[in-house]
């Protein structure tokens, strides 16, 4: 999904998943340029280091969203090693926690997001050609609320009075 900032990428995201037979399962939203670098594999992919009761450390983000949809906000903003990583996911349907040594299966839909071009990424090697090719089968661009026009900000407008108006228990006339 492309589109400036705050033109509603994640509410498009949550339609698609929320009108799709993976509704009833998990959604996960990943800030992918809030992944600390130390952490990000064991963040995304978990980590298959015992602790002392024999618990997993950490599950990751993508066994989290076994059988439902992972939204990757902000994808361009992966690191290289990480894209690799992912794209073999992607591919494979499989992929090998930190620390870990056998590969574990996880079926994700992933959608991502991205406010720059990642064509112009690309040619400049900051983002990897085949994640491109696999990340914008179905590609969706949102314009922003400037282009829709006074309509669609109407109908928005209206949506969050009325939601805001449940929420707090509040009339709101006008």
């Amino acid at each position: 999904i492309e589109g400036p900032s705050g033109s509603g990428k994640e509410l498009l995201a949550r339609a698609i998943h929320g009108s799709s037979p993976r509704s009833g399962k998990p959604f996960i939203a990943i800030e992918c340029d809030l992944l600390k670098s130390s952490s990000a594999e064991e963040d995304l992919f978990g980590s298959d280091k015992p602790l002392a009761d024999g618990m997993v450390k950490n599950i990751g983000k993508i066994r989290e969203a076994n059988n439902g949809t992972i939204f990757l906000e902000k994808v361009d903003t992966l690191k290289i090693d990480l894209q690799i990583k992912l794209l073999r996911f992607m591919q494979e349907g499989e992929f090998i926690p930190a620390q870990g040594k056998y590969p574990v299966r996880a079926n994700v839909r992933v959608i991502s997001s991205t406010t720059r071009d990642l064509t112009k990424l690309v040619a400049a090697k900051k983002f990897r050609e085949d994640l491109h090719y696999r990340i914008s089968t179905f590609p969706i661009s949102i314009p922003s609320l400037v282009e829709r026009g006074e309509d669609d900000i109407r109908i928005l407008a209206e949506n969050f009075c009325r939601d805001f108006g449940v929420n707090e228990n509040k009339k709101i006339k006008a």
